[in-house]
């Protein structure tokens, strides 16, 4: 039995990058049924659709940071049978970035231990 990755979905669904406020989808062409899928993420108890369409990628925007997301994919998005999905991958949004006014603040209060974590964040 092949073991599942919970960034990888059984049908080829996967994250390929994030940011802060951003997570990047694809997933190969394949030839099932028709050439279009369907993409939802879970919000709270439901699943909402992000993309409909014919493109191998997305990038679902304007999501919380620091925060993670669930979702799944179908081909030949208009088949209402929900046993099509594929399995559910999970993936995160990264932290907001640290700003000089956080940096600021840190040292006009004497906290060493912040400044150097936010000193360790910068690249």
């Amino acid at each position: 039995m092949e073991e599942s990755v919970p960034w990888i979905s059984d049908n080829g669904l996967r994250l390929t990058s994030r940011t802060f406020h951003s997570i990047s989808l694809a997933w190969d062409p394949v030839d099932h049924e028709g050439p279009w899928v369907e993409v939802q993420i879970k919000k709270g108890p439901d699943w909402t659709t992000v993309y409909k369409g014919y493109r191998h990628e997305y990038k679902v925007d304007d999501l919380v940071p620091n925060a993670q997301f669930h979702f799944r994919m179908r081909f030949n998005g208009d088949n209402t049978d929900n046993t099509t999905w594929g399995s559910v991958i999970s993936g995160a949004t990264d932290t907001l970035p640290a700003y000089a006014e956080d940096l600021h603040r840190a040292v006009q209060c004497n906290a060493e231990n912040m400044v150097i974590r936010i000193l360790a964040t910068c690249k």
